[in-house]
């Protein structure tokens, strides 16, 4: 059975864990926009709703994005609100993009760092290059002003293999949540190992900070990284997709 409030703490994590540069707060609503690049940060978090007329905040939604020439976008979860907003997007001609699965997993107060494994304080060179070789240009143009922004406490986790960064997980805490982000191998590397070990380094500094949790989100599709936190001991909690109007 769902746990919509741990799922709403989760979500919430999520969303301080990746800071757009714009953000507008309308009705419970987060307008984020940050110039392209990631979709979470330049798309609707609806994780509450305090309006009373949803299609006009929906309309003001689409004005506010397209004054900035780019599609309105929502991401839409398990717990957003009003209930019946994905319905509403669908009916309003949005498209469903990219569905992604919310997985968390409890971690042990003595959690040990693998061998191997370093900690920044912001992105260093080498662990953005390897962090950069499994995303887009355009998410690559806008990530280095995102990362800039990520909140404290964090930690850029890497692993090294001959001498390099081989593999990346950027770690933020929130209450007693650590939420993963930007979880990359190089592709010489993978199958070796270096991933499980980059997160089970975030997990460990995770469990230092306090947090009880570590969750992420994952694309649902991309079935080598699902695989990887299944064995890792993850579990889904909740899912979530882009709505957007073309």
């Amino acid at each position: 059975m769902l746990d919509r409030d741990l799922l709403v703490r989760i979500e919430r994590a999520g969303v301080h864990a990746w800071p757009a540069s714009d953000v507008v707060e309308r009705d419970g609503w987060l307008w984020r926009f940050s110039h392209g690049g990631s979709q979470r940060a330049n798309s609707v978090s609806a994780l509450s709703y305090s309006g009373r007329d949803v299609d006009a905040a929906i309309d003001a939604v689409e004005a506010h994005y397209g004054a900035r020439k780019v599609p309105a976008m929502f991401q839409v979860s398990d717990v957003s609100e009003p209930d019946d907003l994905d319905q509403r997007l669908a009916q309003r001609g949005y498209r469903i993009n990219d569905g992604c699965v919310t997985l968390v997993k409890a971690i042990e107060p003595s959690a040990e760092m693998p061998l191997g494994t370093i900690y920044f304080d912001c992105a260093a060179s080498d662990w953005f290059a390897c962090y950069a070789s499994v995303i887009t240009p355009a998410r690559r143009r806008t990530a280095p002003q995102i990362l800039q922004r990520i909140p404290q406490p964090r930690a850029f986790c890497g692993v090294v293999r001959e001498g390099r960064i081989a593999a990346t997980a950027l770690a933020v805490a929130n209450d007693d949540i650590v939420i993963a982000e930007c979880v990359a191998t190089l592709a010489e590397v993978r199958g070796t190992g270096a991933a499980s070990a980059v997160m089970r380094g975030l997990e460990a500094w995770g469990a230092a900070q306090g947090c009880r949790l570590a969750a992420l989100q994952a694309v649902e599709t991309n079935l080598p990284a699902q695989a990887l936190y299944r064995r890792l001991g993850y579990c889904v909690h909740g899912r979530y997709h882009m709505r957007v109007k073309d």
